[in-house]
């Protein structure tokens, strides 16, 4: 059973995107606060450089996950069928062929499937 399907596969993609956000949000106040300090070998400014590098590390790695479902949505595919197609495509290339994924619409009308259609805001999709 997959707990992210494609009714709620938007309110996924924004919480990765609010989560990012929160990182970013959290580690410019650290960096910001540990520049401010004067002692920046006490305890407190080393707690908080540390929740800054490990926020920086958690963005890396959510912000490589956002960006392969973004690339996902944009491409109408599941992870499933990318690897699938992947396969289709390499067989198309031998044969002289060119591969087209058949459900892909075009990045706009993707991500409109995904998300709804745009009324004000591509962020204020709920």
């Amino acid at each position: 059973n997959n707990c992210v399907g494609f009714f709620n596969y938007r309110y996924f993609l924004l919480f990765l995107l609010h989560l990012a956000a929160g990182c970013v949000f959290v580690m410019c106040t650290c960096l910001l606060g540990h520049l401010q300090g004067h002692d920046l070998l006490s305890a407190r400014n080393s707690s908080v450089l540390f929740v800054a590098v490990l926020c920086s590390s958690v963005l890396c790695a959510l912000g490589i996950f956002l960006f392969w479902h973004v690339y996902l949505v944009l491409t109408n595919q599941t992870t499933i069928e990318f690897y699938s197609n992947r396969m289709d495509a390499m067989e198309a290339r031998r044969e002289g062929r060119t591969f087209r994924n058949q459900y892909s619409l075009g990045y706009r009308a993707n991500a409109e499937q995904v998300f709804g259609p745009r009324t004000r805001s591509y962020l204020g999709w709920t």
